[in-house]
C-alpha cells in the first residue's frame, strides 16, 4: 500500500536513485496503485544531471510491492520494489531510458511514451 512518506526507487536515467512520496495529484484518497501521479521529493541522488536532492517533482507509479490482480486473466503480479518514472511540465518522462519491465496496466491510462521507453511489457 503506497501512503504518504512512502520510499520509492526511481528507475530512469536521470541520475536519482530515491524518492519520497509528499502528494498525490487526480486522487481523493491515498489508495494508490500503479499508474498514479504523484509528488515526490528527491532524497538521494548518483549524479547531479538533470535532478538535484531535496527537489520536489512529479513522478508516475510504474511498480508496486502489493499485488495487482489481473480480472480477465486470473494472474495476480507482484514486484520487488516501489519504482517510478520522474516525469516534467507537460507529464512527459524526464529521462530518456527505464531500466525494468513495466506492467501494461499503464496502457489503461495512456502512459505509451514511459511503455515505449522501457525494457518490456508484462
Amino acid at each position: 500500500m503506497i501512503t504518504k512518506l512512502s520510499t520509492f526507487q526511481i528507475v530512469d536515467n536521470t541520475g536519482g536513485l530515491t524518492a519520497q512520496c509528499i502528494g498525490a495529484l487526480k486522487s481523493k484518497k491515498f489508495n494508490l496503485k500503479i499508474g498514479n501521479q504523484i509528488i515526490v521529493s528527491i532524497k538521494t541522488v548518483k549524479s547531479k544531471k538533470k535532478i538535484k536532492p531535496h527537489e520536489v517533482k512529479s513522478a508516475i507509479i510504474v511498480s508496486t510491492k502489493k499485488w495487482i490482480n489481473r480480472n480477465v486473466e486470473g494472474i495476480q503480479l507482484k514486484f520487488d520494489l516501489n519504482a517510478i518514472v520522474l516525469l516534467n511540465k507537460g507529464d512527459n518522462p524526464l529521462g530518456t531510458r527505464i531500466s525494468i519491465i513495466v506492467p501494461k496496466e499503464l496502457r489503461r491510462y495512456n502512459h505509451l511514451k514511459i511503455i515505449a521507453l522501457s525494457l518490456g511489457l508484462i
